[in-house]
């Protein structure tokens, strides 16, 4: 039976149950609560994350992030290698929660700390590169040679600060693109400080979310980290920012998928088909399609994409990854196009 594929009626009745079920929760939640209960549970996980800034993020926020930040290593230093003229590699070595005033504290001083703006959250992230690895970035771009082991302890000049600005507009062009699956976000600098103390990304007591990689040339390798607020990391991590809580809120209660569906087990397979887009093409073209070629389509990039169940469209959906896989995130449904209509 778990190699059987549920019939239409089957599945109308099973996503019935499910936004049935799903009410039946919503009403539990504003009867059984006091006014205070209730305030808290009409909003969404991520936004009660949001509102506390202590509260540390979930282990599928973490991953969530190790997941964006490991392909933002990659493109990074590609980037890097293009301005410097000479291959850099960028390593995602650590993803921690932690306090400000525990990041501030751990950082060297004097360093190069960017505090970058955030739009349209209004929160700021931290960008440190650790003098080990800037000053040889800073020598390539001077146009220097081979980039010498000895670790200069000073503050940066007015045209080092210009170069750091170069370094630092490849980087965070480079974290756009990274993000712009799941959140459209622009980064601008704010000021770039020596002292870890003077930059101020957060207030001392709040969580972060901290990400250390290792940036190499030639032979020299440093440090460099990403500071994040958790305003910044609910909204990147938006797909899985409820975790726990949020499976709770929304799964039925056990029993109701085979009260639906008699006879038929959860093992059932129904068959989901997601449309990236559509398109006509000449006879000719088709033809003539070889490896490399690119298809445009008439589909607007920020429209959801089309999520058909057992054939019938049910839902709309943003692409994106989770774990590695392609994944989508459903963020519309037929009936509330219909309504808003």
């Amino acid at each position: 039976m778990s190699d059987d594929v549920l019939s239409q009626a089957e599945v109308e009745s099973l996503l019935a149950a499910g936004q049935a079920e799903r009410l039946r929760l919503t009403g539990a939640r504003q009867t059984g609560c006091s006014t205070a209960g209730e305030a808290t549970a009409s909003r969404s996980p991520a936004a009660f994350a949001a509102s506390r800034p202590g509260a540390p993020p979930s282990d599928m926020q973490l991953r969530a992030l190790q997941e964006h930040h490991e392909e933002f290593a990659d493109g990074g230093a590609g980037e890097l290698s293009a301005l410097l003229r000479a291959p850099v590699e960028l390593r995602l070595e650590a993803v921690e929660s932690k306090t400000y005033r525990e990041v501030v504290h751990s950082l060297d001083a004097p360093t190069c700390l960017t505090r970058i703006q955030v739009r349209p959250l209004g929160a700021h992230i931290g960008l440190e590169i650790s003098p080990q690895i800037l000053f040889p970035f800073i020598e390539r771009l001077l146009g220097g040679g081979a980039p010498t082991t000895l670790t200069e302890r000073r503050p940066l000049t007015e045209i080092e600060l210009l170069l750091v600005s170069r370094i630092t507009a490849v980087l965070t062009d480079e974290l756009v693109r990274a993000w712009s699956m799941i959140a459209d976000l622009e980064l601008i600098e704010d000021r770039v400080e020596c002292q870890p103390q003077l930059a101020r990304i957060v207030p001392s007591p709040e969580g972060v979310v901290v990400l250390t990689f290792t940036a190499t040339l030639g032979a020299t390798s440093g440090a460099m980290r990403l500071c994040l607020p958790r305003v910044l990391v609910d909204a990147i991590c938006a797909p899985v920012g409820g975790g726990r809580q949020a499976d709770e809120a929304t799964s039925p209660a056990p029993g109701k998928v085979n009260d639906v569906v008699p006879g038929q087990p959860g093992g059932s397979r129904v068959q989901l088909v997601v449309t990236l887009a559509e398109s006509t093409v000449s006879t000719a073209d088709l033809i003539g399609l070889r490896v490399g070629d690119v298809i445009t389509t008439e589909k607007n990039v920020r429209s959801p994409l089309r999520v058909d169940i057992g054939g019938v469209e049910r839902f709309g959906a943003s692409p994106g990854t989770f774990r590695g896989k392609t994944a989508i995130q459903v963020v519309d449904t037929i009936e509330r196009r219909r309504n808003a209509s």
